[in-house]
């Protein structure tokens, strides 16, 4: 739940309010992330917002509060929201590597979604080759591709009738 002693967020106080999300970050409170920032009017949101709400989105999704994980049932959901948070502010954001990784990282955790991850890591590796996370990634990627590929060539052997 949302501490009852934050930072609204308005212009004025914008640095105070991303300081608090970088807080609740660290420490791993990313519910309390998104229901602060589902308050904020859309009027009101740019791409650092749009940056920060996907963060918290996805760190909700694969690490969940306090490390404990987030329900298989909302993984999914939250996942593509911060694919659409990125989406709206992909002109902005396609040129910078912080927002591949980001598309990347919601990209990679649906299944059947490592080809536009592995996109958008290639994209990230480009724009800053110095990270070491990119190819992390990457490989990941390619990995779970080959192990769906040897998947469905398994059950097509089945599917004819076959041993394997």
């Amino acid at each position: 739940m949302v501490d009852t002693d934050y930072n609204p967020y308005t212009s004025q106080n914008a640095e105070a309010f991303y300081d608090q999300l970088k807080r609740w970050n660290d420490e791993d409170e990313y519910t309390c992330c998104i229901q602060v920032m589902n308050a904020v009017p859309a009027d009101q949101r740019d791409y650092l917002f749009a940056y920060a709400l996907a963060r918290a989105l996805e760190n909700y999704t694969i690490i969940g509060d306090h490390e404990e994980g987030a329900p298989n049932y909302k993984r999914d959901k939250a996942l593509l929201r911060a694919i659409e948070v990125l989406e709206a502010v992909r002109e902005e954001g396609q040129g910078k590597a912080e927002w591949n990784m980001r598309m990347a990282y919601a990209y990679q955790y649906p299944h059947g979604q490592e080809v536009e991850a592995l996109h958008y890591a290639r994209r990230w590796a480009e724009l800053y080759p110095e990270d070491e996370k990119a190819p992390a990634v990457i490989r990941e990627c390619k990995a779970e591709m080959k192990k769906l590929q040897g998947s469905r060539k398994e059950s097509q052997v089945r599917a004819r009738g076959y041993s394997s």
